[in-house]
Order: structure tokens, then C-alpha cells, then sequence
């Protein structure tokens, strides 16, 4: 799903259809056009346009005409969960281990920077607080400022390593979703709380 500023929402149901709801009502929708093939990630594009992501690329679908392009270089990678960062570049994480951005109308692959182990990436965000980008993956949590790379995991501070998910709060605060709970960043005292089964959760 995909929510806006204006307060409409996208869904994907079944992974084969979109629909657009506002004020409560479906007032669009788009079909997957790939027969046999998987919509898995949407957002609304800063061009206005809504892009899509799946095990057959990425497309950016117009709403108006429902007409819709495949980003050249994705055809064929299994795509998840778009997010763009500040600087307006989208960035893409694919079912095999790939990050790779769209800059400039260029798809830049950062795999071998950020996953050189092709370990499966679960999730990604860009934390506009702390300028970093956020991965977790089966092998932990990669931070990233664009230079410098930190990896997380059981041998350093976290609990375990798959990892499923992050987010920022509004306190810009870290939660990583994992196998045995949730890890908890608290990025001003540079602390790490591990919260499961024994914490209650």
C-alpha cells in the first residue's frame, strides 16, 4: 500500500490489481498488465505518475490515461518496496539480493557497495534526520551515509540476523523488525534494546 499527502491510498490486491481510494471510495484502478507476473510495491512518483514494482520490473503508470512505460534496465529483476531519498532519487531493492537508484533517468546498481553477499534485502528506507540509508537483510542491517558503510548483526549488536523491516519515529529513533522481536535504536544516546518474548512483546 501507498498512502499520500492528500490522503488517498493505494492498494494491492492480489498482487495483480491497484486501486486508488479517496473520501472512502475507489476512484481508480490498473490491472497488472504482465500476465503471470507479480505486483508487489507501489508509490505515488515525484512526477506525479505511480509506480509500480514486480517480478516484472518497474513501471510508472499514468493516472489519467492509465497508460504506462517499463523503467528501462528493470525488465526482468523481481522488485520490492520502492522509497525515494532527499535528494529525489528513487531507490529500488530487488528479490535477489539488488539495490540499485534511478538518478538522472540512470539506474545506478549499488549491489556490490551495500549486499556483495547477494543476501536477500527485506526492506529499505532513507532516514532524512540522520542522512542515512537503512537496509536490513537475512545477514542483518547495513547503514549507509553514502560513503561509509556499517553492517549490523548477532556478531556485533544485534540479537539475530534476519531482519525484516525498519522504520524512523518521530523522535528520530530506529525500530528494526526481527525474527526474535524488535531492536530498538535510540540514535542520540547510541543505544541498542532488544524487545521480545522475555520483554513482554
Amino acid at each position: 500500500t501507498a498512502c499520500t499527502d492528500s490522503g488517498n491510498v493505494y492498494l494491492n490486491a492480489n498482487n495483480t490489481t491497484i486501486y486508488k481510494v479517496s473520501d472512502g471510495k475507489v476512484v481508480w484502478q490498473f490491472r497488472n498488465p504482465f500476465p503471470g507476473e507479480a505486483v508487489y510495491g507501489v508509490l505515488k512518483a515525484k512526477d506525479g505518475r505511480l509506480l509500480s514494482c514486480g517480478s516484472f520490473g518497474c513501471i510508472l503508470i499514468n493516472e489519467k490515461t492509465s497508460q504506462y512505460e517499463l523503467i528501462p534496465g528493470t525488465k526482468g529483476t523481481f522488485y520490492k518496496e520502492p522509497f525515494y531519498d532527499e535528494y529525489g532519487n528513487l531507490w529500488m531493492i530487488g528479490e535477489l539480493g539488488e539495490i540499485v537508484s534511478l538518478q538522472n533517468n540512470q539506474l545506478v546498481d549499488f549491489t556490490k557497495e551495500l549486499n556483495s553477499t547477494l543476501a536477500s534485502v527485506t526492506h529499505g528506507m532513507y532516514d532524512p534526520v540522520h542522512h542515512v540509508w537503512w537496509f536490513t537483510r537475512a545477514n542483518g542491517v547495513v547503514v549507509w551515509d553514502g560513503k561509509n558503510k556499517l553492517e549490523l548483526n548477532s556478531g556485533n549488536v544485534l540479537k539475530s540476523d534476519l531482519s525484516f523491516s525498519v522504520a524512523l519515529d518521530k523522535n528520530g529513533n530506529i525500530w528494526i523488525g526481527q525474527v526474535q522481536g524488535i531492536e530498538f535504536i535510540d540514535m542520540q544516546k547510541k543505544t541498542i534494546t532488544h524487545i521480545g518474548y522475555d520483554q513482554g512483546f
